[in-house]
């Protein structure tokens, strides 16, 4: 996750690559293929004199809502990162067995502890697997019922991955609360309190952005349906032949809808709040996971060293 926020080439902590990627305001003596030839994210070309400026009227950045959002497209290098490590940590996650092979997070005892030691086993790599293999659309594109259903089952694997994993360490550290090292327990139940904290905030900012427009927060991100735009800016009559080729060029290219000014001042701020809460939020899990790792003993040797004093 770390790898994949670096490689989304920030600024400003954008969290996203495009950088000034509004739509044209005026289209001066530019043509539509022009435009398309421009790939309309790289602000250095154009012409400054006005006639050809990406640059959003809110003289921001697009800003990724989320850390799903900014690795979403498969062709960029932080989507590739992000794929690549996430997948990587699921299956160790997975092969491992730890929760049955570690002294500090192994519960045993009775059927609902071996349960929660097995949920513990599957739940988290789960989520994660699904998180890193069903990307989400950004917000404006959830227009058709499969997008959405995608959307909502990787939001579904985000949940089992952060919020399960903390919902049974919290289990586990109460269980073992007593077996466990005093600096161990409170490394580990911080990781907890700050996963919590950092997974409620992420929600709470993201229902105030969804919601944000009925509450009169400004100012979100505004977008334009793509051929309403080219016909606005570059004057297009679809009712001749390249007119409609045109309009239909610029849908393939761009998708159905176009940036025409990024969010900022609150809007700008919720959307920050939620990305880095979600950033945070997988930090946390990962440090947990650290802190087991550096306090564990071995189920297999702790049995060993007990035959060997009982031999002794």
């Amino acid at each position: 996750m770390l790898l994949a926020t670096l490689a989304g080439n920030f600024n400003s902590v954008s969290g996203f690559e495009a950088k000034n990627a509004c739509f044209l305001h005026q289209a001066g003596n530019a043509s539509p293929a022009a435009f398309r030839a421009s790939d309309c994210v790289k602000p250095e070309i154009g012409d400054r004199s006005g006639h050809w400026s990406p640059e959003c009227p809110s003289k921001r950045s697009y800003h990724a809502e989320t850390v799903s959002e900014m690795v979403s497209k498969s062709d960029y290098p932080a989507a590739k990162l992000f794929f690549s490590f996430t997948l990587i940590g699921s299956l160790s996650l997975l092969l491992s067995k730890y929760p049955w092979e570690l002294r500090n997070v192994y519960l045993g005892g009775t059927v609902r502890r071996r349960v929660v030691t097995a949920l513990r086993a599957v739940v988290p790599p789960v989520g994660m697997l699904i998180v890193c293999t069903i990307p989400v659309a950004p917000r404006v594109r959830r227009t058709d019922l499969a997008t959405q259903l995608a959307c909502n089952v990787h939001n579904l694997g985000a949940c089992l991955y952060v919020g399960g994993y903390n919902a049974l360490e919290a289990i586990t550290l109460r269980i073992l609360w007593p077996k466990l090292d005093s600096k161990e327990r409170l490394l580990r139940s911080a990781c907890v309190g700050g996963g919590l904290f950092c997974t409620f905030g992420f929600l709470f900012a993201g229902a105030l952005y969804t919601t944000a427009k009925s509450l009169g927060i400004c100012c979100m991100d505004e977008y334009e349906a793509t051929a309403a735009a080219f016909r606005r800016v570059f004057h297009l009559d679809n009712s001749t032949t390249s007119g409609r080729i045109d309009e239909v060029l610029a849908v393939e290219t761009f998708g159905p809808y176009v940036l025409v000014n990024s969010a900022n001042q609150t809007a700008l701020a919720l959307k920050k709040a939620e990305f880095w809460m979600e950033e945070f939020a997988g930090f946390f899990v990962l440090t947990s996971h650290l802190l087991i790792w550096l306090f564990a003993v071995p189920i297999a040797q702790t049995a060993l060293l007990g035959r060997l004093s009982e031999a002794a």
